[in-house]
């Protein structure tokens, strides 16, 4: 992991080659323009969808009607009490407000979405913490325990997979043939090319079978919701691993070597760090 970080300017660039980077790359997307009022009405709607997940779990542990055939249990503890949503927000504003401080335009798009992952990663918290609360006396906790720790397990085998990728693409250290990264760069690019099939395939069948997707509430459902959590955490951990590593990558190297990657850019220093930024840098050099 550290060998990750330690590159030179010529050895950093090599990131570029990485496949997800070149898409973004070819589609303008690894700088992203601002957009403060759509960021801003994007804030509010995420906010307002953290908070409803907080105030539902706790409604259902309060007053939560389970039905007869179901064999979810009745939730006692609530695991998102509502001081845990406010410090994770006032923790969330206190990062974006460094990040804010922070940025300069060559790194600008890149900490904007850094800020929208941290936010995809506090989502992810309080959905494990709600399906903890409601599935914790039904699955109990060796259970849940066991479920965490699969999910650990296939985490550790997709992270390691992909730092040896850019320890070999960018530092050019051997390693083991990596099927696991290999697998991951198909099912990405097959994603891409012809994930709309799948969306269109499943509008079809709901048109003609319109009641095949609705949930059942026996222990059928109860095991589909299981899997589906299961399904939603590696997608995610997968996401975060294969699509924001690198760019986060970029973006630390961008900064570390930012005189280089100026100059290897051709622009002026004011195009580079925004005027105000550099104005910052010169009174901190006299």
């Amino acid at each position: 992991m550290i060998k990750i970080f330690r590159a030179t300017f010529e050895e950093s660039l090599n990131i570029y080659d990485d496949p997800i980077l070149k898409y973004l790359k070819d589609r303008g997307n690894v700088s992203t323009k601002p957009r403060p009022i759509l960021t801003k009405i994007l804030i509010v709607l995420g906010l307002l969808l953290l908070y409803g997940i907080t105030k539902l779990t706790a409604t259902s542990v309060k007053g939560g009607v389970i039905m007869k055939d179901s064999p979810l249990l009745k939730p006692h503890i609530n695991f998102i009490p509502l001081w845990l949503f406010w410090f994770f927000l006032a923790l969330w504003f206190i990062i974006a407000m460094v990040i804010q401080l922070k940025k300069y335009p060559a790194i600008q798009g890149i900490l904007s979405q850094f800020r929208a992952w941290l936010y995809l990663i506090w989502l992810m918290i309080f959905l494990n913490l709600m399906f903890v609360t409601m599935f914790l006396f039904s699955m109990t906790i060796l259970g849940i325990v066991a479920f965490f720790l699969i999910i650990l397990i296939v985490e550790v085998v997709i992270i390691k997979a992909k730092i040896n990728s850019l320890n070999k693409q960018i530092l050019n250290i051997e390693v083991n043939e990596n099927k696991v990264d290999d697998w991951m760069k198909s099912l990405i690019s097959y994603i891409v090319k012809y994930g709309w099939i799948l969306i269109a395939l499943f509008m079809v069948w709901k048109f003609i079978f319109p009641t095949s997707t609705e949930v059942h509430t026996d222990f059928i459902g109860f095991i589909t919701i299981v899997v589906m959590w299961f399904i939603i955490n590696i997608a995610v951990i997968t996401a975060l691993v294969y699509f924001e590593l690198p760019l986060l990558l970029l973006g630390y190297y961008i900064n570390k070597y930012s005189e280089e990657y100026r100059e290897w850019e051709g622009q002026t220093p004011e195009q580079w760090y925004g005027k105000n930024y550099f104005k910052k840098i010169r009174k901190k050099e006299k």
